[in-house]
């Protein structure tokens, strides 16, 4: 048997070879981010309103956007704050 493994070092190998894809796997799988499509965002700003729209006059953008500037603005529906990007 010479340059084989001993009956002793090929199961320890093979243990470790099954063992090691198993334990990466459930380390993974514990490091994702939680799946969240069924809970929603927005808990408390108009939940009796099937869709949440609301409207901003075209001026403002169109003043905040002189110069050729961008803007944009994002809704947090967890701090219930709206804020104006340029």
């Amino acid at each position: 048997m010479d340059g084989l493994l001993s009956e002793h070092q090929a199961s320890i190998t093979i243990a470790i070879a099954i063992i090691l894809p198993v334990l990466l796997f459930v380390a993974l799988q514990a490091s994702k981010p939680s799946d969240t499509t069924d809970q929603p965002i927005n808990h408390t700003i108009s939940k009796k309103q099937p869709k949440v729209v609301h409207m901003v006059n075209i001026e403002d953008l169109v003043e905040g956007c002189e110069g050729g500037k961008k803007m944009a603005y994002c809704r947090c529906w967890k701090s219930n704050k709206v804020m104006k990007y340029m």
